[in-house]
């Protein structure tokens, strides 16, 4: 019995104790701050966006998933200031509005961004029955006084088709019709037009709202590379014209990569080739570098290793990080990621501007 007894308030110190523990992480809700500067602050309490189950299911690979949201981020600091607004996510467009304007047009659903099903699509390279252009809508809102005072939304485009079909000799496969680059370009403005005038009709939104616009072709060709940017608008009250936007992903070693920035390309493969022969194995190492306007402002580079020991995995780290002070353009953000067995067991970054690596061990 006294066991029991000592038990029963054994248990009843812990409730108190999770009650208080719980009081205190309720009061530290209320602040998060921006891991860098000029960071946005999330509005806290957290919300989830009623829509976000889309974007895995619409949008592709998972680098596009992630490019989306992060390029929509920093594309709008030039609209929406982190040191006035905080973020948070899309409140406006639910699951349900959502999934209507990613419907085809038809005489019940005047909203959707896509073709009528009825109607065979011109792409400029061959008609097509029932594409789905618009593939997915992410939505920011941006928050001063605990209220929206500005959107900024991003428009996901594919530009590639799949269709039934047969040979002359009757045997089935996919036809694959590609859109013209500038009638995806004149569909992607169509849309962005409509879905701001939705989004005005909207109570949260109405006629005087500031809403930034992107369009983002998700590549469909390559899924090992994300998709880009390639048109914006920023609308007030009044119609704004649609700007380019000059984004590109391109995979490192590769032609492009030579076209594009062959100083860099030529550093990469000797610090590739140092790597090769510090190991009496094979080396994967591989990069994925974004370009805007044609100059490299992020490259990625995976490591792949097949360490048998931790002092291995020490020794490949320590040499990486001495050769990646022969990337000179530090005008760009770098990114790498070292796997041994497919496990990451150590993150190098070096921020844009500057000479620093900073090593993170995982092991």
């Amino acid at each position: 019995m006294k066991y029991k007894q000592i038990m029963i308030a054994g248990l009843g110190a812990l409730l108190v104790l999770s009650g208080c523990k719980r009081s205190s992480d309720d009061t530290k809700i209320t602040d998060a701050k921006g891991i860098e500067a000029g960071d946005y602050d999330i509005q806290l309490p957290f919300e989830s966006s009623d829509s976000r189950v889309n974007h895995r299911k619409t949008s592709g690979s998972m680098n596009d998933v992630y490019e989306i949201g992060a390029g929509l981020m920093s594309r709008s600091k030039d609209h929406f200031s982190p040191d006035s607004y905080l973020v948070q996510e899309g409140q406006v467009l639910t699951y349900s509005k959502t999934k209507n304007l990613l419907a085809s047009q038809s005489e019940d659903n005047s909203n959707g961004l896509n073709p009528k099903k009825d109607e065979a699509f011109d792409t400029g390279n061959g008609m097509v029955k029932n594409p789905a252009i618009v593939t997915d809508i992410y939505e920011l809102d941006f928050i001063k006084n605990k209220e929206i005072k500005g959107l900024s939304v991003a428009l996901v485009l594919q530009d590639t088709f799949s269709e039934d079909a047969k040979t002359e000799a009757g045997v089935p496969y996919q036809k694959k019709t590609k859109m013209d680059s500038k009638k995806l370009r004149l569909y992607g403005e169509e849309a962005g037009r409509k879905l701001i005038s939705y989004l005005r009709k909207q109570p949260q939104v109405g006629d005087d709202m500031p809403i930034y616009i992107a369009l983002f072709l998700a590549n469909s060709s390559d899924e090992t590379l994300p998709g880009s940017y390639f048109a914006d608008a920023y609308f007030t009250s009044r119609s704004k014209e649609f700007s380019d936007i000059d984004e590109e992903w391109v995979m490192f070693p590769s032609s492009r990569a030579e076209e594009l920035d062959s100083a860099t390309l030529a550093q990469f493969k000797n610090i590739s080739k140092s790597i090769e022969d510090f190991l009496p194995e094979d080396v994967g190492f591989i990069g994925q570098g974004r370009f805007n306007d044609k100059k490299l402002d992020e490259l990625r580079i995976t490591v792949s290793i097949q360490a048998k020991d931790h002092v291995e995995c020490v020794a490949v780290i320590q040499r990486l990080n001495a050769l990646l002070n022969d990337l000179s353009n530090q005008d760009m953000v770098l990114k790498v990621d070292v796997q041994s067995n497919r496990e990451t067991i150590a993150v190098l970054n070096r921020k844009e501007g500057t000479s620093k690596i900073t090593v993170t061990m995982l092991i």
